[in-house]
């Protein structure tokens, strides 16, 4: 199953400087604890992501071995 999570980037700023976040907001996606994709806002803080993008790239992670 998925598992979606909002975490305060103040509150874990190793993880933070370990996945190279620069720009806030931004989403990581997980696959067996390792990174797969990353969305990230850009300079004037916008993410421009839908709730489409985000299934459609659960869908096909989800197919890879």
């Amino acid at each position: 199953g998925t598992q979606m999570m909002t975490i305060s980037s103040k509150k874990v700023p190793q993880t933070v400087r370990k996945l190279r976040l620069r720009n806030f907001p931004s989403v990581v996606l997980f696959k067996d604890g390792k990174k797969v994709k990353v969305w990230k806002a850009n300079f004037d803080g916008k993410l421009e992501l839908t709730t489409d993008d985000v299934k459609k790239s659960i869908d096909w992670h989800s197919r890879q071995k």
